[in-house]
């Protein structure tokens, strides 16, 4: 019986030992594979530390080191899912087959903001502080995950973002309007995509100061670009500065969807492929803001004033497609349009007050890019901007009624002549239609006054070009100029610039620049109730100069002067209301627009600014601007209406901090300091008198902080954020009428959710 089970063992060893055989030689055939992966930024080109890169199934994970490397070792053969994330940055999945023994190289680059990667990224040569508008001396650019961290849950409102910027000046919560350089808010010049939006892009009725917002989500955005000083004219001409919003293309690998909550709206972006071979994308954004239960809880509650009680809500949508025609031709094309309502109720009736008032505006283009060769590239824009307003009293009457509708076609080329050499040039045309009725009802069943009327069209062109040369010394010059027509002033204007850059050793950089702009008069200069005779465009000659410094720790600085000098500016003589000789004098109707001021400003900007893969990422800044305007026929001098010092921190990660302090504004108009009131808040008070911008608001300073903690979720991500606004409660006053101010937003906590499928 033994022999016999030992000769059955045997002939099932033998029987076996293949099979056996052939399972071990797949076990040494399929090795275990490494997965390295590389994150880096896509707009810098700089590598990320701290990134959580993780494989499903299996869930293998690990993070980033200094140089943005993760290794993921004894990886079995097979599909897998790599999922990236930072908190600030988008969220990215892609499928990774990994083969047995391999060592498979994964480079990603991470596009800042809750938007999606895309493969086509411009990576701005390793300068961790990013790209520069060619011959800008004064700019600053806001990416992403500074559009995040700065914009604010409470309005949710990337302008709010750009109110923090180094150099820029803005006292007022509820507004979205901001001063750069001494210079009123009307002369920022506002483009969405290249499209003159300055007339669209803002949430507002009759006045921005009295609470406005930008008509685009944030989390649509790819980056805000701000020039001041003397920089190339391409877009526009004026004497402002320019603020351009770049919004993203969509997903173009798959289908994805991300939702938002907090405790002042809802927002949702639905995005996905256009095409096959990711050469399109399209994307869907919506989002519905409940801010307005909020304005009556900051009301003031003083007995001795009339009850107040204010609701404004307000809506917008983008839709925007992307698609390659063929290798050579693209086109692009969005439509963005917003809702905004505005509900007053006041104990006391007056007819000329706004009880409700509704704002509609739109912004749609379409794109086309071409390329010819390897160095010319080509873009044609069409485009179509649209605002409506129409504001009633208690009894419905209209009292205020606007419709601003322009239509235009523009083409830039770009050409690379040679190593040395590039060349920008193009043009536009625009038709606009202006109609405004400003009404005020001065009895039931009387004659209504008309404050203001007009109803006119304007039909402009302008050309620009300029050329580009980098030398082998380290040096750029850029030299070009713009040509501006328009009937409606009957004018032509011609605007020249010339910037200069020397890379003088690798960490020092000097600029320098001079440039001459102008502004036409405007519909009611020219055809208004208060329309002026023989008006000139207004004048600017500008003169910047900059040094920038990089130094250790990814940090650089940066020392920018400047002056400028206006001519022709346009006013009304005697149009507010003042002392003479003890008498107070109402604004004279009479009063026409005349280029009757000059003005002057010079300043100097001290910026120091950390951009770091690293954690703690930020910048402190000083402003000192001195601005003044002169009547060249009576000789009067006064500030400029919205000259001001200002100081900014911003310290960025997952914990950030927004410290905006400022000198505030002059109280605009004939006013001094009158008695302080004698309530919690101190209210400072005003008094006409016959010196103009004599008296500045109470100093400005508001600290907010906001905390933020990503959770990924299976392929899903949740990120948690939470701010306070006005961490101090410091008691801070805007202007609300001639003479009168409103203490804007106290101590105020808000929190929300936002997930990424």
């Amino acid at each position: 019986m033994s022999m016999f089970l030992v000769r059955v063992l045997a002939l099932a060893i033998a029987l076996l030992s293949p099979c056996l055989a052939v399972h071990v030689a797949a076990q040494e055939a399929s090795p275990p594979a490494t997965v390295r992966v590389l994150i880096t930024e896509s707009r810098t080109g700089v590598p990320l530390p701290g990134v959580l890169v993780r494989l499903q199934p299996g869930d293998r994970s690990a993070q980033t080191d200094a140089e943005g490397r993760a290794i993921l070792a004894d990886v079995a053969p097979g599909t897998y899912m790599l999922q990236v994330s930072l908190v600030g940055y988008a969220y990215v999945e892609r499928t990774a087959v990994v083969q047995p023994g391999q060592t498979l190289d994964v480079a990603v680059p991470l596009a800042e903001g809750v938007g999606t990667h895309e493969e086509r990224v411009t990576v701005t040569g390793g300068d961790r502080f990013g790209a520069r508008e060619p011959g800008a001396i004064s700019q600053q650019t806001l990416g992403g995950a500074d559009l995040q961290n700065l914009r604010g849950t409470l309005f949710d409102d990337p302008m709010r973002a750009v109110q923090a910027l180094p150099g820029v000046a803005s006292s007022n919560d509820a507004s979205a309007i901001f001063s750069v350089r001494g210079q009123a808010p009307q002369r920022a010049r506002i483009f969405f995509d290249g499209v003159p939006a300055t007339a669209a892009l803002l949430h507002a009725v009759e006045n921005p100061e009295w609470g406005s917002a930008s008509l685009v989500n944030s989390d649509v955005l790819e980056g805000v670009t701000l020039l001041s000083g003397a920089s190339p004219q391409r877009l526009d001409s004026g004497i402002g500065p320019q603020l351009e919003f770049q919004s993203r293309n969509g997903s173009a690998d798959r289908l994805r969807v991300q939702g938002s909550v907090s405790g002042t709206a809802v927002s949702g972006i639905v995005e996905g492929p256009l095409g096959s071979g990711g050469r399109g994308s399209w994307l869907i954004s919506a989002r519905q803001s409940y801010i307005g239960w909020l304005a009556s809880a900051f009301e003031d509650e003083d007995e001795d004033e009339e009850d107040e009680t204010v609701s404004f809500w307000f809506t917008d949508a983008l839709a925007k497609l992307s698609i390659g025609l063929t290798p050579t031709h693209r086109l692009e094309g969005a439509t963005l349009g917003g809702y905004f309502d505005l509900d007053i109720e006041e104990e006391i009736v007056d007819p000329n007050d706004l009880w409700n008032a509704e704002n509609r505006s739109s912004i749609n283009y379409l794109t086309l890019q071409s390329t010819f060769g390897d160095g010319v590239v080509m873009r044609q824009r069409g485009y179509a901007v649209a605002s409506l307003l129409d504001g009633r009293n208690a009894d419905g009457f209209t009292l205020n009624r606007n419709r601003f509708r322009m239509v235009g076609y523009r083409t830039d080329l770009t050409a690379s002549l040679s190593s040395a050499w590039t060349l920008d040039a193009g043009g536009v045309v625009e038709t606009t239609r202006h109609q405004v009725d400003d009404l005020a009802e001065l009895d039931e069943g009387s004659t209504n006054l008309l404050r203001d009327s007009y109803d006119g069209t304007a039909n402009t062109q302008a050309i620009y070009g300029q050329a580009r040369w980098q030398g082998e010394q380290n040096v750029t010059v850029n030299a070009g100029g713009r040509i501006d027509h328009s009937n409606l002033a009957s004018e032509t204007t011609v605007s020249p610039w010339a910037q200069a850059e020397w890379a003088a050793t690798p960490a020092t950089i000097l600029r320098g620049g001079v440039g001459l702009s102008h502004e036409m008069p405007t519909f009611a200069h020219v055809i208004g109730l208060y329309a002026g005779d023989n008006l000139k465009p207004e004048r600017s000659w500008t003169y910047d100069l900059s040094v920038e410094r990089r130094l250790p720790t990814d940090l650089r600085s940066v020392v920018t002067c400047y002056r400028r000098e206006e001519r022709d500016l346009l006013w009304r003589r005697d149009g507010e209301p003042r002392l003479v000789d003890g008498v107070e004098l109402p604004g004279s109707f009479a009063s026409r627009y005349e280029n009757a001021l000059r003005g002057r400003s010079y300043g100097v900007e001290l910026l120091l600014q950390r951009r770091t893969s690293g954690r703690l990422n930020g910048w402190v800044s000083y402003t000192y601007a001195n601005t003044e305007r002169e009547d060249v026929e009576r000789g009067e001098i006064f500030p400029a209406d919205y000259a001001q010092a200002t100081f900014r921190l911003s310290h960025q990660s997952t914990v950030g901090v927004k410290y905006l302090y400022g000198s505030n504004y002059p109280m605009r108009g004939y006013y001094a300091a009158g008695p302080i009131d004698d309530d919690e808040d101190e209210t400072p008070t005003y008094l006409l008198t016959d010196r103009r911008n004599g008296a500045r608001l109470p100093t400005y300073h508001r600290l907010d902080a906001r905390w933020s903690r990503a959770f990924t979720y299976g392929r899903s991500r949740m990120t948690l954020f939470v701010e306070v606004t006005n961490v101090l409660n410091h008691a801070n006053f805007g202007p609300e009428s001639y003479g009168q101010i409103e203490k804007l937003f106290p101590f105020f906590p808000s929190a929300g959710l936002l997930w990424e499928f």
